[in-house]
């Protein structure tokens, strides 16, 4: 089961083509096989919420058997990994929980996070997953005399709490977990406005290398290999997670991919990267895009390609791409897209291999 998270309050899809040189018969040869149940995370109502469904040729029905997962109340930080999504949210004054749901295996956990603190101005700015372990990067204090950040490892699998934890200098950003290491993005906030990447042993929770990144690194993500992407405006970097050798991938400014203004990204088999991208020549100017970062190409799809200008403006009501990801089973590219005009969403699903498209 394949789990996705949407801005979504409906998601339902109608079969129509994309080009006019491939018939009915050639798509239903296509993809006639094709039968996927996919897990949907809804943004509604300030809560998370999930939606399960069934699809095929024929279209896409609601499966509302009971669920195991449960109604997450917003605001919400979160980190998605595989089929386990986790997040975190404020449940009182002092007080935060963990609330982490494996979507392929319908399990969920429950974990108090500060047990421990008497301290109530307790800010948490970004969280990661590995095994039993979860990593909480918080900052405690307002003002920067008593301003202070902490990065906690929490053992769950302990049948007491256990924690471990450090002060960093910097105010930390964003974690991701790879190769045994956790990679914690910082901001020397205070004096130079410098990113740097500080790397951990998961087993001695120690610092083992320390990376100067420079300025305006907007976000650090992991790729399919493992390896990290850090993505600025102008390039991306590539650090290996193994030897920790940096490798830079600079744009023509004409084709530049810029996947760093993207929330969502998600990536094939292949190592290309699904997301969505802004293009201010199209007559919706968020997009899907697809970024091949072997070739260093990008394939765009504008919505008016495969779209009458009525469809999108009256019968889809197409306002702007949400989120793009990719069913590698079926080969199916997923997009969501918010309507105009209200709060409902679409969705489309492109057989990448036919150029046909479900919507």
């Amino acid at each position: 089961m394949k789990t996705y998270s949407y801005v979504w309050v409906v998601f339902a899809l109608v079969i129509i083509g994309c080009t006019k040189s491939t018939s009915e018969q050639e798509l239903k040869k296509e993809i006639s096989s094709v039968a996927v149940d996919y897990s949907v995370l809804l943004h509604k109502e300030n809560k998370i919420e999930v939606q399960h469904l069934n699809a095929d040729y024929y279209g896409v029905t609601f499966n509302n058997d009971n669920s195991t997962f449960s109604t997450i109340p917003e605001p919400v930080i979160d980190f998605s990994e595989g089929s386990i999504q986790t997040f975190y949210r404020q449940t009182a004054d002092c007080k935060g929980e963990i609330i982490s749901y494996d979507f392929k295996g319908g399990e969920e956990k429950r974990l108090d996070v500060f047990t421990d603190l008497l301290d109530c101005s307790i800010n948490v700015i970004a969280i990661a997953r590995h095994d039993s372990y979860f990593y909480v990067a918080y900052q405690i204090g307002t003002t920067t005399l008593q301003k202070k950040y902490v990065l906690r490892k929490i053992d769950s699998s302990s049948s007491e709490f256990s924690f471990v934890e450090l002060e960093l200098t910097q105010k930390p950003l964003q974690m991701v977990f790879s190769n045994n290491r956790l990679f914690v993005l910082t901001l020397d906030a205070e004096i130079t406005n410098e990113n740097n990447l500080l790397i951990f042993s998961n087993d001695s929770f120690s610092i083992i290398d320390n990376q100067s990144l420079g300025y305006s690194v907007k976000n650090i993500f992991k790729r399919q290999d493992g390896n990290i992407i850090i993505s600025y405006e102008e390039l991306h970097s590539v650090l290996n997670a193994s030897t920790l050798v940096l490798q830079y991938v600079r744009y023509e400014e004409s084709t530049a991919p810029e996947f760093h203004n993207s929330n969502q990204y998600n990536f094939d088999s292949q190592g290309n990267l699904y997301y969505n991208k802004f293009a201010d020549e199209a007559i919706i100017t968020s997009i899907p895009a697809i970024y091949n970062m072997e070739s260093n190409l990008t394939t765009l799809y504008f919505y008016e390609n495969f779209l009458r200008t009525e469809q999108i403006n009256v019968e889809y009501k197409i306002k702007e791409t949400t989120v793009v990801a990719f069913d590698d089973k079926n080969g199916f590219m997923l997009i969501g897209y918010r309507k105009i005009g209200s709060n409902e969403l679409g969705s489309i699903a492109c057989k990448t291999s036919s150029r046909w498209c479900v919507y």
